[in-house]
């Protein structure tokens, strides 16, 4: 719950932070610097670890041992992904992790979206390059685009990774 309520404050951050004043405020960048998915998919190993640790002393099943093992399993996959549009599948206990999946891996290209919309308000080029294997970004003199969608679960309001941005031009503007 913890690593869940630090990534949805991150993630609200990320989404207003591209309009915030020039320049942008230091602790930002610290912000941007720090991947909060791996949190996210540690705390879900460590949960799947647990109920191996305390669940196998009560309740020690087959059962039991199958879906820790599962979980395990699920979470070592999620942890190579490079792609920002997932589809995780649900462990054994029935827990549907698409839809937290889903918004922590989107929040790589949002933050992207973040860094790449101040880079152009302050007169900069955009990195074309995506820690995302699945796209790129593009601008076209107004408009900051991600090569294509990337789905997220609803009923969440992403950070949109279309952005219309203008560019300095002599002294700091407010994003559209």
């Amino acid at each position: 719950m913890a690593q869940t309520a630090a990534f949805t404050t991150a993630r609200m951050i990320n989404a207003v932070a591209w309009k915030m004043p020039l320049p942008a405020p230091a602790w930002l960048s610290e912000l941007q610097a720090r991947d909060n998915v791996r949190p996210l998919l540690e705390s879900f190993q460590y949960s799947a670890a647990s109920y191996w640790q305390n669940g196998a002393q009560m309740f020690p099943t087959k059962w039991l041992a199958t879906s820790v093992e599962h979980d395990r399993l699920i979470a070592a996959e999620l942890f190579n992904l490079t792609r920002c549009d997932v589809n995780a599948r649900a462990n054994e206990l029935g827990v549907e992790l698409s839809s937290v999946c889903r918004r922590a891996f989107r929040y790589r290209a949002e933050r992207e979206a973040t860094a790449n919309a101040l880079r152009v308000r302050e007169g900069k080029s955009i990195e074309t390059g995506s820690r995302c294997s699945d796209g790129g970004w593009m601008f076209d003199g107004t408009t900051l685009r991600f090569s294509r969608q990337i789905a997220t679960a609803a009923p969440d309001r992403p950070m949109p990774l279309v952005l219309r941005v203008q560019p300095y031009h002599g002294k700091p503007r407010r994003p559209s």
